[in-house]
């Protein structure tokens, strides 16, 4: 922690370049400013907006959840954006954090409704409806 040598506090910031409350500098010598410094300050800045990716707009997360009320083929086009964006290093970290938690509860929604279904379809009465109804969808269907 450093005093500030203008209004004598003590700065709560380590390491700070200007007093917390007064604003003096605390370096003796201001930085000079090089065409090869800006340079590299332009470099550093282009990498940290490429690094942050883009964000999902609130248009696009509800375009994506959209996609589930399409019986079938909705859930699994959710679920491949939701992968694409869970691991596309062009999206943002908070980007990436929700939509692997989204595909996780995904694969676990999936499973639990598989092993349901093969649950379900060990009682007999559940395969005698199941039957009964495949038959009644193949003779509607002209099979």
């Amino acid at each position: 922690m450093d005093r500030c040598p203008n209004c004598g506090r003590e700065n709560p910031i380590a390491e700070a370049n200007f007093c917390y409350y007064c604003g003096t500098s605390f370096r003796e010598t201001p930085v000079e400013v090089t065409s090869q410094n800006a340079l590299h300050l332009e470099e550093s800045t282009q990498q940290t907006v490429t690094s942050t990716g883009k964000s999902f707009s609130t248009g696009r997360w509800l375009l994506c959840f959209v996609l589930l009320l399409i019986p079938v083929y909705g859930w699994f086009a959710f679920a491949i954006i939701m992968a694409i964006s869970a691991f596309s290093p062009n999206s943002s970290k908070e980007q990436r954090a929700v939509s692997r938690a989204i595909f996780i509860f995904c694969i676990v929604f999936f499973v639990v409704m598989i092993a349901s279904f093969f649950y379900l379809m060990q009682d007999p009465t559940y395969q005698e409806q199941f039957r009964q109804l495949w038959n009644s969808y193949g003779t509607t269907t002209g099979q």
